[in-house]
């Protein structure tokens, strides 16, 4: 995600560059261009749909329609987002806006549309969109993905809901162990990943939140006052104890 920021900031000063290359100063429409970006990083969607009709025409009119649309993709119509991927085909900005609308549409479980946009996902770089895309297999054909699921499960950086659903979803009908989810949270805490580690310990043992606090609160503390057990939730908690 750092990467595709970056690489955001550089076409848009490129492009902005070009535009202006030649000239003594900057067009309205490039000062409308750049208030636009700036309106964008701030969050201020209203004032984006006001831009946006002055941006028409200019070299980076694609970046102000998915500025502006992107500030309210959770309030857009289907039609709105099918517009806005039929009017920029074949840009940058169409597949980044894919990659925005499947991710809103696995959070909604809205799998009827996922399974239609997620085919033309051209970049195909998104962890959470395979998560999503996993998790909408299961559903609808029951396939069995459990060995990706753990691929991109155990190697995600942050707690995501697409690849938690998917590991979910395995669990529920008995295709990923409780092995596989104790793996999980032991990687997730030594990677000091708090959330993750704690979504896995829910999803295994969801009445252990107490003993995860005590376990990770006082860690010396709670292996000393511990008996040896052969119960595997004192064993697993035993174990994240050790590893804190």
């Amino acid at each position: 995600m750092q990467f595709r920021t970056i690489l955001t900031l550089i076409t848009l000063a490129g492009a902005l560059c070009s535009a202006t290359a030649g000239m003594l100063a900057a067009t309205p429409a490039d000062d409308v261009l750049l208030e636009m970006s700036q309106a964008f990083n701030q969050g201020h969607s209203k004032r984006l749909t006001e831009l946006l009709p002055k941006a028409k025409g200019h070299l980076l009119e694609p970046w102000a329609a998915y500025w502006e649309l992107r500030a309210r993709l959770d309030r857009a119509s289907a039609e709105e987002v099918t517009g806005f991927l039929q009017r920029y085909q074949g840009t940058y900005q169409e597949d980044r806006m894919r990659n925005d609308w499947l991710l809103l549409l696995g959070e909604r479980h809205e799998w009827a549309r996922f399974v239609t946009e997620a085919p033309k996902y051209r970049m195909k770089d998104d962890r959470e969109v395979r998560c999503y895309t996993l998790a909408m297999e299961h559903t609808l054909a029951r396939v069995d993905m459990a060995n990706e699921v753990k691929d991109q499960w155990y190697s995600q950086k942050n707690a995501g809901d697409g690849c938690l659903l998917a590991a979910q979803l395995h669990f529920d009908h008995q295709l990923l162990t409780p092995a596989d989810i104790w793996r999980k949270a032991r990687i997730s805490l030594e990677a000091q990943q708090f959330k993750s580690m704690r979504e896995a310990v829910a999803m295994v043992a969801p009445k252990a939140g107490h003993l995860l606090d005590a376990a990770l609160s006082k860690p010396e503390q709670y292996l000393t006052k511990t008996a040896p057990s052969n119960d595997q939730l004192a064993q697993q908690m035993a174990v994240l104890a050790l590893t804190k």
